[in-house]
């Protein structure tokens, strides 16, 4: 029977110590398309976050971790995960997708399901998929231990918070002129938690290290 990987937290680097259940960038249609620079979003003199994709480049440096997180891929998005299959998560909090994005509907259906067999963890998901998140939870609640943090597509650009989702984080190429932007994002996760809990900060920034 096959399982979910989890991918482990490095032992260095902003995301220390988060654990994360990741998907390939490099066989996302969607992701694809973002990383070539959707035609939409190009209609702007802002670039594209997903141009400089930093999952891709892993991908294709470590064979393994993307053999591990294709089996993910096939696992999360063609049927429902069996009672057997769900991972059982003894971290306070895991990240849905520091690598990745949203395939299908059944995928984010299964990141709701490992949330709710997981009541004691914390999750949180970032995506760019207003559309799959709309479809889902207009017809589905959303677990209570799970955040949806939109994930700005343009740097510099902070959007506007979408239906359903809990915060925007927006990447920045440079500390921003305009005073009223809080650059907020700017130490290790498991040092901040901002992102990794329920509290009043909808607007999250980071400038690009």
């Amino acid at each position: 029977m096959q399982t979910i990987h989890i991918t482990q937290a490095s032992k260095t680097g902003k995301l220390e110590g988060i654990n994360s259940i990741n998907t390939s960038v490099l066989n996302n249609p969607f992701c694809d398309k973002m990383r070539k620079g959707n035609e939409v979003l190009k209609r702007t003199e802002l670039s594209i976050v997903c141009e400089a994709c930093y999952a891709a480049t892993l991908e294709k440096q470590y064979s393994n971790l993307h053999i591990a997180i294709t089996r993910n891929d096939n696992l999360l998005s063609s049927a429902p995960l069996s009672d057997r299959q769900l991972p059982v998560i003894m971290d306070r909090v895991l990240r849905f997708h520091s690598l990745g994005e949203l395939i299908n509907i059944q995928h984010l259906d299964n990141f709701c399901a490992i949330a709710k067999h997981n009541p004691e963890t914390f999750f949180v998901l970032w995506s760019k998929r207003t559309d799959l998140i709309n479809k889902y939870f207009s017809d589905n609640q959303k677990p209570v231990n799970l955040s949806l943090i939109y994930s700005s597509p343009r740097v510099g650009k902070i959007e506007a918070l979408p239906i359903h989702f809990d915060k925007v984080f927006t990447v920045h190429a440079k500390k921003p002129s305009n005073d009223n932007i809080d650059i907020n994002c700017h130490s290790k996760c498991k040092d901040c938690m901002l992102c990794y809990s329920k509290n009043d900060v909808i607007y999250i920034n980071e400038v690009v290290k």
